[in-house]
Parts: C-alpha cells; sequence; structure tokens
C-alpha cells in the first residue's frame, strides 16, 4: 500500500532475516529469508515501476538522485 501511495523510484526492504527471534526453532528458518523476496514479488505485482533491491547484510545500493 505503501508504494502505491508514495511511488517511490525505489523501495528497499529493511531489518528482515538478520536478527533470529528468540523461542522461534531453527526449523522456521525461512522466516528469516522469505520476507524481503516475498515483499519484491508483491511489489512487482502491486507496482511494477518501482524497483526493489533486496540486499543482504552488508549489500549497499546506489540511489541516484532525482532530476
Amino acid at each position: 500500500e505503501a508504494l502505491r501511495l508514495l511511488r517511490p523510484r525505489v523501495a528497499v526492504p529493511v531489518h528482515w532475516g538478520t536478527l533470529h527471534p528468540m523461542g522461534l526453532p531453527r526449523r522456521f528458518h525461512g522466516y528469516l529469508r522469505e520476507p524481503g523476496p516475498e515483499f519484491a514479488r508483491v511489489a512487482r505485482e502491486s507496482t511494477p515501476e518501482v524497483e526493489v533491491a533486496v540486499l543482504h547484510p552488508g549489500d549497499s545500493v546506489d540511489v541516484p538522485a532525482a532530476g
């Protein structure tokens, strides 16, 4: 919904897959891998004009200045 309202050029999902929640059994490790790619999938369907950069810890993305 935020992408439809704001119409950014680039969206970067953050704070996913970095910390294993206490009490979550290790067998649910998909919980740590799926949110970023799932966000990108939904974004492609709902706002294909928005580029989504799914980053992993240590990755970076250059976002050109508007103009």
